[in-house]
This record gives C-alpha cells, structure tokens and sequence, in this order.
C-alpha cells in the first residue's frame, strides 16, 4: 500500500459513534431500506445483499438512500406506520454483526420534486402562513435561481441562520 493511505484503516468517530475504519458506502438512490409512500408498503428487502455485502467487505459506515418522513400526496407521517420498520432492525444486526455502522438519512421528501415545487412557488403568497419560504429559498449566495424553476431566485442566509 502507498504509504499515506494508512489512515483509511484506522478508526475515525463522528460524535460518540466510533467507525471501525474511513470507507463509507455513499447514499444512492433505491437503497432505502424503507418503503412506504409507494406499494408494498415496508423494508425493501431488495437491498439486503447489497448492504450486508459492503459490511461484509469491510465497509466502517453505510449509509442507503434517504428515507421520507412525510408523504405529500398522502399527508401521512412514516411515524404513523411502524409496519414499514419490519425487516429493518435484523438487517441493521446483520450489519453491526461485521463491525460496520449504518446512518440512515430522513429527508421532507420535496428534493426534484418540480411539479410539486412549482405549485408550491406559484402559490407562495397564500401559503406563507404555513410554510418558511425564506428559508426554503435561502443559498449562499444572492439571486441564484432554482434548478428547475429559474425564476426562483434565492437569497443569501443571514449569519444568524449559520451560526
């Protein structure tokens, strides 16, 4: 091995969780242990190999794909639905089982969302009340526009928003 590498052997923390090593097996799409926005509702059981196998080949952290806490057109909370956990914890023992951790990502679920977006920018005005569009625009920098809806320009965050 070149020497300078050796520091991706050795044990790195994040908080009070110790990673056995520095390779992390990155979040991609359709690695979400849990399904519940679409039919069948539950652990995809689909991705049990590939996760167990990257613990198996030494992997120190997995992270699978992100996991939506909230379901737009549903307007359900994953919460309300503990049957879509089932599989999860004997695969996550499987994983710990070969020294690898395992982080699971929440997210809102709006991400690429653009019909959804562009509803929700046209209809900005009347739905201030209830949502933080401030922040939802905010980037590091003014005026640069959306991905997907270039008249959606954001603004810069405050320092307060930062820190």
């Amino acid at each position: 091995m070149k020497k300078g590498y050796e520091i991706l052997f050795t044990p790195a923390k994040i908080g009070n969780c110790e990673i056995k090593n520095r390779f992390i097996m990155c979040p991609m799409a359709s690695t979400d242990m849990i399904e519940w926005t679409q039919k069948p509702v539950g652990y995809n059981p689909a991705v049990h190999d590939l996760l167990v196998n990257r613990a198996k080949d030494g992997v120190g952290l997995i992270i699978p794909g992100a996991i939506g806490v909230f379901s737009w057109a549903g307007k359900a909370c994953l919460g309300d639905h503990p049957e879509a956990f089932a599989g999860v914890k004997e695969t996550v023992e499987e994983i710990h089982s070969y020294g690898s951790k395992i982080f699971f990502q929440l997210t809102a679920g709006l991400g690429r969302n653009l019909p959804f977006m562009k509803a929700l920018y046209e209809k900005k005005e009347q739905l201030k009340p209830m949502m933080d569009f401030d922040f939802i625009d905010a980037s590091a920098d003014d005026g640069l526009p959306n991905r997907w809806i270039n008249e959606m320009k954001s603004r810069a965050l405050t320092k307060e928003e930062i820190l």
